[in-house]
């Protein structure tokens, strides 16, 4: 074509679509504008949102699983892509403690996918699920699915489940599941395991560990802290995207139990496992598969080593600085209260810090997830407000 501005990205015997530069780049929203909103997430000061940089094989892989662009409930069609699937899921279970691991395409799906598979086993008449204050609102949207009910309870002071309310409520109507967080959404606090593994098990209910954001902990676990209580935990769900440097979607549902198998379908060599979801690729994990083979697990344990270094710092600094109260529960979210509630609102508009509310008290926070988020350049974007 004579027009160099115009290239011919599909040709069929009826219809020619062409690519028209200089109209995409004079567009309401031109492409220009979306490559730098992109790079403006990626700053070593942005720290608002659960939006990490990504790994250094992560959009090759994404490249990869685009090539395949395959649907793996077929999985004799592509079995080497099939069986980097089973090498990764059988690696993450067995780093988590687990007898099996799925991919889903997020922590709402492994949440649900877990609730389900709570409510399919209970041996009981029970209809109620327990959860604190603090989980994630996937947890009550799942509910609703399935039919089921949920109630919250009450936090401590430091955003855990408040124990003596759940055994009550426990004792008065026994559930079928209890949630545990593992790194809360505001917060990053993380419940009371032991505790809860305890009540779950007296009262017989499915105990399901909500660790999207602080699963990522699990992996540095070097004393076996958390890790020895996973052969009481029923489920896990953990986000890759949010915590491990890895692009959306990815997220992990670990469990002790084999998914079950749908009935026969007419046109599959193998059924397929009874998830949520459905027709599923590459893209839930070949960028992790690919950083994991070539980087190596040290690779991922000194980057969340750093990040969650990094958020102590800034914590303690700003205790040293400041008289704000300052909060840090060890999974890379540090939340503070400035004296005045608008001080920091340039800060909010840039995407270096945002707002949460705790017992209807406005809140500050950061969130150290990816690979270069920095300490010194956020203390040194707060300086002017100090």
């Amino acid at each position: 074509m004579k027009n160099s501005e115009h290239h011919i990205v599909h040709n069929s015997e009826d219809n020619e679509h062409t690519f028209d530069k200089q109209q995409l780049l004079t567009a309401d929203i031109s492409y220009q504008d979306l490559v730098d909103e992109a790079s403006y997430h990626q700053r070593d000061d942005w720290a608002a949102h659960m939006t990490p940089s990504l790994a250094p094989y992560s959009q090759l892989g994404m490249q990869l699983a685009l090539q395949h662009h395959g649907n793996l409930l077929s999985p004799d069609l592509y079995p080497k892509l099939k069986q980097a699937e089973t090498e990764i899921r059988a690696t993450l279970a067995d780093e988590f403690g687990f007898s099996h691991a799925r991919f889903t395409h997020g922590g709402s799906y492994s949440n649900l996918d877990a609730l389900w598979q709570a409510r399919n086993q209970s041996s009981h008449n029970k209809k109620m699920v327990y959860a604190s204050e603090a989980s994630h609102y996937s947890i009550i949207k799942a509910c609703d699915i399935l039919g089921i009910a949920f109630e919250a309870i009450p936090c401590n002071t430091d955003q855990q489940i408040d124990l003596a309310a759940l055994e009550k409520k426990c004792a008065q109507d026994a559930p079928i599941a209890i949630i545990a967080n593992m790194g809360t959404s505001a917060t990053g606090a993380i419940d009371p395991i032991e505790e809860i593994m305890a009540i779950s098990a007296k009262y017989a209910s499915w105990l399901h560990i909500d660790a999207a954001w602080g699963g990522a902990n699990l992996l540095i676990d070097e004393n076996g802290l958390f890790k020895k209580f996973m052969p009481n935990v029923d489920s896990l769900s953990f986000d890759p995207h949010k915590s491990l440097f890895q692009p959306r979607p990815c997220s992990v549902l670990f469990s002790h139990s084999q998914a079950e198998h749908t009935n026969d379908i007419n046109y599959l060599s193998e059924p397929p496992e009874k998830t949520i979801s459905g027709s599923y690729g590459a893209e839930l994990f070949l960028p992790l598969w690919l950083n994991w083979n070539l980087l190596g697990k040290n690779w991922f344990i000194d980057k969340i080593t750093y990040r969650l270094k990094q958020a102590e710092y800034f914590a303690c600094r700003l205790r040293q600085h400041t008289n704000w109260p300052v909060i840090n529960h060890g999974t890379g979210i540090v939340c503070f209260k400035p004296d005045h509630d608008d001080l920091l609102a340039p800060l909010i508009n840039n995407g270096t810090v945002s707002v949460i509310k705790l017992n209807q008290t406005r809140y500050h926070r950061v969130i150290f997830a990816g690979l270069d988020t920095s300490a010194e350049k956020l203390l040194k974007a707060l300086r002017p407000f100090l």
